[in-house]
């Protein structure tokens, strides 16, 4: 290793040190003393309530820990990790509803008149865990497709004698296209269902009747079957696709046609073993084109030309056609099996709120996000 190299680790290890240093002594003490609650005076004592989402990672390592005692609660994703923190208090955010709920629960403790505090807030936790369930399942599929991704750029060139440190650099170009592209399709769909339940939300806090939950998320014990038949499927095809490459230039007289479609059909069998094991609910039309598509070869291409057996029996891919075939049946199987959970719960008691509470609630949301 150059010289240069070396002088560019230890200058990077002594800065590491030195910030890890004065973080400690310097920042640490004074930051400790304002996470400290001040004593109550009265009967009435302070709660102190964390409320963070799961992409707000600005200033996470430099974060104090909290004292013991303080109640911390996940809200729901809004959309990318660089600026979710900026977004808590935006008009869709379920924080501003929640605290809502809260402000409304306490005026409700002081005085005689109802608020129905108690269905506000059972409201907006349900659609909190909807919010929630729903992006644990869309970041499962995006981190699954993004490693495809980067197996699919990495593996060739390993294969062919690159180190990993090599192929990464040598495809640092795609890699970064396709997480840029698939970041910003997923932000962009999970902004656009957040949107979608935050005003189903709002409808259903006015008393306006519901449609069915939107949210189907396939139990995680009924995933397994269809996502391993995927899968596996899915590995024929690209194995298979391999081979009738091969042997295309190997015995150009036999007649390979169409050895790209089995390699089609394993990506979106790859995607559609991702999704199921996601939780998502595959569409049975995309598993029986994919089946289909790796059928190809075997349906239009032709053996040695001079044997004497069946042509099906000497049909190039026949084998990888029965293989996808039988896979995919079992997936069929497994998934019209599956149960599913709709998302938000349905709930028995919708007693519409009134236009005074409404206007009351929207008052507390709004003074609540002014003090925080």
């Amino acid at each position: 290793m150059p010289w240069e190299r070396w002088t560019a680790i230890v200058v990077s290890a002594a800065l590491t040190l030195v910030c890890g240093l004065i973080i400690r002594f310097r920042i640490r003490p004074d930051a400790d003393a304002l996470f400290v609650l001040p004593p109550s005076k009265g009967a009435q004592q302070l709660e102190w309530e964390e409320y963070s989402s799961q992409h707000d990672m600005v200033g996470r390592m430099l974060f104090p820990t909290l004292p013991e005692g303080v109640e911390q609660e996940a809200t729901p994703v809004l959309g990318h990790p660089l600026g979710d923190h900026t977004k808590y208090f935006d008009g869709d955010g379920l924080l501003t509803r929640h605290l809502a709920a809260r402000l409304l629960a306490d005026i409700e403790s002081s005085t005689p008149r109802s608020l129905d505090a108690r269905r506000w807030a059972e409201t907006v936790a349900r659609y909190e865990r909807a919010l929630r369930k729903q992006h644990d399942r869309r970041r499962c599929l995006h981190g699954v497709l993004v490693l495809w991704v980067a197996a699919g750029c990495l593996i060739p060139r390993v294969a062919r004698g690159a180190t990993l440190v090599e192929a990464v650099v040598d495809s640092w170009q795609l890699l970064a296209t396709a997480t840029v592209l698939l970041s910003a399709l997923f932000t962009w769909r999970g902004r656009k269902s957040h949107r979608e339940l935050v005003a189903m939300l709002d409808a259903e806090l006015r008393g306006e009747p519901q449609p069915t939950p939107p949210v189907r998320i396939v139990v995680p014990k009924h995933r397994t079957a269809a996502t391993l038949a995927l899968a596996i499927g899915a590995v024929f095809a690209f194995c298979g696709a391999l081979g009738l490459a091969m042997l295309s230039g190997l015995q150009p007289a036999w007649g390979v046609r169409s050895p790209g479609a089995p390699l089609l059909a394993s990506f979106i069998l790859a995607v559609l073993a991702t999704a199921s094991g996601s939780g998502y609910r595959v569409r049975r039309r995309w598993v029986v084109g994919a089946a289909l598509l790796a059928c190809l070869p075997a349906l239009v291409s032709s053996g040695p030309p001079d044997s004497t057996a069946p042509a099906w029996a000497n049909a190039p891919g026949g084998a990888l056609a029965a293989v996808v075939l039988v896979t995919a049946a079992l997936a069929l199987a497994s998934m019209s099996k599956a149960r599913t959970v709709h998302f938000p719960e349905a709930t028995s008691n919708c007693s519409p709120s009134v236009p005074w509470q409404r206007g009351t609630a929207s008052n507390a949301a709004t003074l609540q996000a002014r003090r925080g």
